[in-house]
């Protein structure tokens, strides 16, 4: 017997309706059993997952962005379920860059027929803690400019589509000054001038770009980069994030860790997979294996 799936379906995705009704479509041409739903907002959201496992059910198949996976997952390791469930990552928002390693496609469409396969990939969560409380994510935290710009791209049109995070970062840099940080891990320590900081669990974000080349999401680690660079130096470092081409710039400090504690001079923006939820100071670390990711 094949596993029933509970879709959660981003209705900012697309025209709600419309969307459904795209997912209905998919989901059958794979022949799996699911139930389909579109909660109207982020409460909805967290209140439908907690529905879904209060029932028992532990495949959940998510339709839209890093941001609504961040967020399932948020309140999947808010209930501590004693099991890791399992998820399914179908693409349909501005940028879904999480899946990007598995070769998940871009598409809803060419992504669903995962939901009738057989491997389930253990993934590590990180967990952030600050004065927003905690919160987990599974691609990126970061702090500093690109956390600006994220702020930025927050208020763009949702029509400014995949591109608005390169938009946003082109608009953040004149206007956004480095400061004085310390970055604490069980490796070793950072104390400097810094434009941003970065703890990655997953290898691209921001639309494509492939800012932890070396970061693996089953290693039990953080991928950690501190980028001390002059605004010249970021123009000229940008194009080689594109590729993960930038870890030998001068400018770039990379390490790997299973905690850490990041203060700042000035407090900085602090988002995780494109959703800013606060200030600096924050601590955070790893919990390895805390869920299945269905490929």
């Amino acid at each position: 017997m094949s596993d029933h799936w509970t879709i959660l379906v981003n209705p900012r995705s697309g025209r709600r309706g419309a969307m459904v009704d795209r997912v209905e479509d998919a989901v059958r041409a794979t022949g799996v059993m699911a139930t389909i739903t579109a909660p109207a907002g982020a409460q909805a959201m967290r209140l439908a997952v907690q529905e879904i496992v209060g029932t028992g059910l532990r495949h959940i198949g998510v339709v839209g962005g890093d941001g609504t996976i961040s967020l399932v997952v948020d309140e999947l390791m808010r209930l501590n379920l004693a099991t890791p469930p399992v998820i399914a990552v179908l693409p349909a928002g501005t940028g879904s860059d999480f899946a990007r390693p598995f070769a998940i496609s871009q598409r809803l469409e060419g992504a669903v027929h995962h939901l009738a396969g057989s491997t389930d990939y253990p993934i590590d969560v990180g967990f952030v803690r600050g004065e927003w409380g905690l919160r987990a994510y599974v691609n990126v935290a970061q702090a500093g400019l690109l956390a600006a710009s994220v702020e930025r791209a927050s208020r763009f049109p949702q029509a400014v589509g995949r591109v608005k995070y390169q938009a946003a970062f082109w608009a953040t840099l004149p206007q956004f000054t480095g400061t004085e940080i310390e970055l604490v891990t069980d490796r070793r320590t950072y104390s400097g001038p810094a434009l941003l900081a970065l703890v990655a669990n997953g290898q691209f974000f921001g639309g494509g770009f492939n800012v932890a080349p070396k970061a693996a999401l089953m290693d039990g680690l953080l991928d950690v980069q501190v980028i001390d660079a002059k605004r010249r130096e970021a123009l000229q470092l940008f194009p080689q994030v594109k590729k993960g081409l930038h870890l030998r710039h001068r400018s770039v400090t990379r390490f790997q860790t299973s905690a850490f504690s990041l203060t700042t001079s000035v407090p900085w923006p602090f988002e995780v997979d494109g959703d800013v939820i606060g200030r600096t100071p924050v601590t955070g670390w790893v919990e390895q294996n805390r869920l299945f990711l269905r490929l």
